[in-house]
């Protein structure tokens, strides 16, 4: 079997493909949309508004993470990371529940070393998250 060939097949499974020694890129998709149809409904405008919200809530939150690593809050990292988590795993955004649950735990702990990395996890996975919804969704 070639390499191509098997990482089609990972990709099927939605298993991870080695990328370098210790990285792996996670094929998995990172909406549940059976979980977002639970949460939002089959109205395809209702689900483009909420959607929206979404976004735009997601996007304010990740921006007061990084306000809140650079002034040292951990109260902040673990209010926003648990508020996030749980937003994330209701409305079936999978990729975005553990880092968020690492960024809550780690602001509990207050152990902000090594949180900005975690943010930018949790940036990579949102705009994979985004382009995914709207290749399944559309437009919102």
């Amino acid at each position: 079997m070639d390499t191509q060939h098997a990482a089609h097949n990972g990709l099927a499974a939605g298993n991870t493909v080695p990328l370098a020694e210790n990285q792996h890129i996670n094929l998995a998709p990172p909406v549940s949309m059976e979980r977002l149809r639970e949460a939002m409904g089959d109205d395809a405008e209702e689900v483009c508004e909420i959607l929206e919200i979404c976004v735009t809530q997601m996007t304010k939150h990740i921006a007061e993470l990084h306000r809140a690593i650079a002034s040292d809050d951990a109260n902040a990292l673990d209010l926003i990371g648990h508020n996030c988590a749980g937003v994330s795993a209701n409305c079936g955004f999978t990729a975005l529940v553990a880092p968020f649950r690492e960024l809550e735990s780690m602001g509990r702990e207050s152990r902000l070393a090594g949180a900005a990395e975690v943010v930018a996890r949790v940036e990579k996975e949102f705009a994979r998250t985004q382009v995914f919804l709207h290749e399944q969704v559309g437009d919102f």
